[in-house]
């Protein structure tokens, strides 16, 4: 969500999972959750800072036939950076962002 973890010669992996609420009673929610995790050189030419990401996303679809086409999502973003060639934190960032789409015929 906030990072791409694309950099020169950086080695990523990310865990992840998603669940459909509505087995829990929850109708219309979905819940998704992901770690990421970014390592560069420490030094030298293609040295940045190393990252965690942890991203957070629920969704909403409401069931009612009236509300078709409406669906929400809450995102949550946090990276943490560190800088380890001189070992000080480098820029860490938090995300949030609400969006709302509605799909209708035109």
């Amino acid at each position: 969500m906030i990072r791409d973890f694309n950099r020169p010669e950086e080695t990523a992996w990310l865990l992840g999972g998603t669940a459909d609420l509505s087995s829990w009673g929850a109708r219309g929610f979905k819940f998704n959750i992901k770690y990421i995790d970014g390592d560069t050189p420490d030094c030298g030419a293609s040295a940045s800072p190393d990252q965690t990401e942890w991203d957070l996303n629920v969704d909403y679809s409401p069931p009612q036939p009236r509300l078709a086409g409406l669906g929400v999502r809450l995102r949550f973003g946090w990276l943490n950076q560190q800088d380890s060639c001189n070992g000080q934190d480098a820029r860490d960032i938090t995300d949030i962002r609400l969006i709302l789409n509605y799909a209708f015929d035109f």
